[in-house]
């Protein structure tokens, strides 16, 4: 089967894409590379760089090559950001897809397999939610997710697509063997952050809410190992699909951030110290998947979701890569600095300030070329 995975540099889909190949599927890349690594992928994958908003550029890559099923993960994926710039969500998440939609129609693709979001159930009211739940989403980023789960059921009446979203919980944990785990240019989610305490690289971490109805009063969550996400993916892509299907991929138990933050001190083997913040509007106090529709549809069991081995396997890759995958795109920044210093079109201090300033606004989340920041502060001319 040959398949295309978009967003394929992020995190979960530098993992699938190396899964899928190992398990025999003809895989092909595509991304912006606008969050995700060029150095997440594997050296011999075949990757376009396209963005999924582009028809013009996905027919460009459809025209190429034939693909029986795509899995699509792009997006943007902040529910506190979507709040900031809803349009900038709205545009990626739904456009995006519908674009992507359109070609699949268009280039008559079998299958295709959506990257929803737990956050779609809102606040739910139980503890432990079904897939028959009612979704009341709060972000625009889940009223994102959950609009594109009703269009795939319209493409499937329209056009006969056969369509499947996984709705997945908080994905986490890393393939080190492999090289690869989770890095992200604004790190937001709790375990990595969490580990970026325990190397040194921030004094604390913040716990927004201590005041839940939980047994210690943070928030329970629901931790899925990234590989046992792959292996979701993987039988989503190979089973009978007849109606457009809608799965939770979780792994059916709740942790509270308290009860992961002393986990971490325990594999660290370090003490990471935590402030106490606010609330966040759209975060609710529970948020634990069934995952008996995966198990029955998909023979699908997370069997490496258990808390300790998702935060080891994190430790394991970002002691490793305490900057991500931020080291190699350095060494290229650095590289391109030397040669136009060695050139003689900025001096030494001029490359300095330049570095400063590029890292100034990826904290920022804007990631620049070296030579744009440079020609920005006046040290190259065009």
């Amino acid at each position: 089967m040959r398949v295309l995975v978009t967003g394929a540099a992020g995190f979960i889909g530098s993992h699938l894409v190396r899964h899928l190949t190992r398990r025999g599927f003809t895989v092909t890349a595509l991304d912006d590379f606008s969050e995700g690594h060029h150095q997440a992928l594997p050296p011999h994958l075949e990757v376009f760089e396209a963005d999924v908003r582009d028809f013009n550029a996905l027919t460009r890559v459809f025209s190429k090559r034939h693909f029986d099923a795509i899995v699509h993960l792009a997006a943007l994926t902040s529910a506190s950001e979507s709040f900031e710039d809803p349009q900038r969500y709205f545009i990626t998440n739904l456009l995006g897809t519908v674009t992507l939609l359109r070609a699949a129609v268009d280039f008559r693709v079998s299958r295709f397999i959506f990257a929803s979001d737990a956050a779609v159930y809102g606040k739910p009211r139980k503890k432990v939610v079904h897939e028959s739940h009612p979704c009341v989403p709060i972000s625009p980023y889940a009223r994102s997710k959950y609009f594109v789960e009703q269009m795939l059921a319209d493409y499937w009446r329209g056009y006969g697509l056969s369509v499947m979203a996984l709705r997945i919980f908080v994905v986490a944990g890393a393939w080190a063997e492999e090289g690869v785990g989770e890095s992200h240019r604004l790190e937001r989610h709790l375990i990595p952050n969490l580990l970026k305490v325990a190397l040194g690289q921030k004094d604390a971490i913040t716990i927004n809410g201590t005041d839940y109805p939980t047994d210690d009063g943070t928030a329970v969550r629901d931790y899925v190992h990234i590989l046992d996400v792959c292996e979701a993916f993987e039988k989503a892509l190979q089973v009978p699909c007849e109606r457009p299907t809608t799965l939770n991929i979780g792994s059916g138990r709740g942790h509270s951030v308290l009860e992961v933050l002393k986990v971490a001190e325990k594999v660290t083997r370090r003490k990471i110290p935590f402030r106490k913040g606010c609330r966040l509007e759209h975060e609710p106090s529970h948020l634990v998947a069934s995952v008996d529709a995966a198990a029955q549809l998909l023979d699908w069991h997370p069997t490496r979701s258990d808390i300790t081995q998702i935060v080891a396997d994190a430790w394991r890759w970002q002691k490793k890569h305490p900057h991500g995958y931020v080291e190699e795109r350095s060494r290229q920044r650095r590289l391109f600095g030397e040669i136009v210093v060695e050139l003689g079109f900025v001096t030494r201090e001029q490359l300095n300030e330049a570095l400063k300033l590029q890292a100034q606004q990826d904290a920022k989340g804007e990631h620049k070329l070296l030579g744009v920041v440079m020609l920005e502060a006046g040290m190259l001319t065009p």
